[in-house]
Parts: structure tokens; sequence; C-alpha cells
């Protein structure tokens, strides 16, 4: 299958997972967010709400909070406090944003079938 057929086949998988969920499709500002935040989270190095918003290579710090808060409005990310510390908020991928990314995961492995 030709590389362009494969994205084609996940786009159309993607958009389909998305309309039968009855799920708007993120952005890709805020699917790149998404990603990042998971990615750190993973990792064992949860991002600071702070660190999030100075991502320059996504976006420019306001159009960040303004992402950040729709992620969290719809349920994709939350925040949360490490230890005692209750200055610093981190960002943290919720049950419905890993579930999410386990959707477009699923959508890939199809696509390469």
């Amino acid at each position: 299958m030709a590389d362009r057929n494969f994205y084609l086949r996940f786009i159309g998988l993607v958009n389909a997972f998305q309309k039968d969920a009855g799920i708007d499709a993120l952005d890709p500002t805020a699917l790149r967010l998404l990603e990042v935040i998971t990615q750190s989270h993973a990792s064992g190095n949860p991002l600071k709400v702070t660190d999030a918003m100075a991502l320059g290579e996504i976006a420019s710090p306001a159009t960040m909070h303004r992402k950040i808060e729709a992620l969290k409005t719809q349920g994709y990310v939350a925040t949360e406090f490490q230890g005692d510390n209750r200055r610093a908020q981190y960002l943290v991928p919720s049950a419905q944003g890993l579930g999410y990314l386990d959707a477009l995961g699923q959508a890939l492995l199809q696509a390469a079938k």
C-alpha cells in the first residue's frame, strides 16, 4: 500500500471513530498538546501548566492557555498537585484523554492491516 493510501485510510478510520463516538475532533494544536502531556506523564515527569504554556514550538503562550483550558473543559486532561507543593499544578491525561489516544492507536493498527 502506498504511504499516501495508508495515511488516508488512517484518517478515514479516525474520522469514523470520532463520528461513531459522537465526539468532536481535536484541532491539531490541542492534539499535539495532549500528546506532549501524555508523553511527559508516561515518562514520570508530568508537565507543569506553566511549562506547557512555554512550549513555543507548538503555539504562543496565550494559545496554549486556551488549549489547556479547552482540554480540561472537554475532559481530556486534568490538573493535580504533587506532594506538599500546592503552588505548582501538573497536567495529567484523564481516562478520556487516554481513551482518545488508544482509539487513535487502534485506528493506526487497523490502517496497517
